[in-house]
């Protein structure tokens, strides 16, 4: 019964580390889209998503 135990404790620490890089991949591809400037500029035209265009009222890299 205790190595059940310590089997399931393993693969839930597995799970839980798989689960965390794909949450930190899915982030960083999400901050590579919202300070794109081909993006900033779609999503401006866009009037879809206004908390984006709010968001991206920060000074861009190239100085635009």
């Amino acid at each position: 019964m205790l190595s059940r135990i310590a089997q399931s404790l393993f693969w839930i620490g597995r799970y839980l580390e798989r689960a965390d890089d794909t949450a930190r991949i899915l982030d960083v591809q999400m901050q590579v889209l919202v300070e794109d400037p081909a993006w900033t500029s779609a999503r401006r035209a866009s009037s879809c998503c206004p908390s984006w265009a709010s968001s991206t009222t920060r000074a861009s890299p190239t100085g635009g």
